[in-house]
């Protein structure tokens, strides 16, 4: 989550230190995002699941959307030992935060930006829960494998400095969890496809 992404998303203040576009790292632009989910879903009871190496609940399912974005404003890219992703952990933490809830429709949107290399529960196994809960899995893959931008610091001069880093993801992985459970799994490469997917996605 470290990465640029290229675009912008209006809810976010903060001009890009890269002079040279309009660019915000991945972990800034899925915090406005899904700020703006959240902020739409008026009739419904939101929760959050964050996740790195480990998974933990953020915020447990409320109606009280503006505690929950106060929370998601605060995620930065070390809240968790970022070394690893722990998909199959994350949808398990978010399943067992659905497992009483008695909404007629149990979603569970899936941001993430890596590929499956840690934790202890298999991303299949959790969809396989989640399918027997009834919880649908609707999943937004950020990048596509390729190289990415990513700060290290500054030049001679004070300007930002950047590097390209490769991110491996698993497109194929996150299209088997959803189609388990009837959902959708959008890959997206920019802030404005990012902001639209995550819009679209859950109706």
């Amino acid at each position: 989550m470290r990465a640029l992404l290229e675009g912008d998303v209006g809810d976010l203040s903060s001009p890009s230190k890269d002079s040279k576009a309009m660019r915000h790292t991945r972990i800034e632009t899925a915090r406005a995002v899904v700020k703006e989910f959240i902020a739409r879903r008026t009739n419904d009871r939101v929760g959050v699941v964050v996740f790195a190496k480990e998974a933990f609940v953020l915020s447990p399912l409320t109606f009280d959307h503006a505690t929950v974005a106060a929370a998601v404003s605060k995620i930065e890219i070390d809240s968790i030992d970022p070394s690893g992703t722990a998909i199959g952990d994350a949808v398990l933490t978010a399943t067992s935060q659905l497992r009483k809830a008695n909404e007629e429709s149990k979603i569970i949107l899936l941001i993430t930006d890596g590929d499956n290399n840690a934790g202890t529960a298999s991303p299949e196994s959790a969809a396989e829960v989640a399918k027997k809960m009834n919880c649908t899995i609707d999943a937004v893959q950020i990048g596509n494998g390729d190289e990415a931008d990513i700060e290290d610091g500054l030049d001679l001069y004070g300007n930002p400095h950047f590097v390209r880093e490769r991110f491996p993801v698993n497109p194929e992985l996150l299209k088997k969890m959803t189609d388990a459970t009837g959902g959708r799994m959008v890959v997206v490469t920019s802030s404005t496809d990012l902001e639209a997917a995550v819009l679209s996605i859950v109706p």
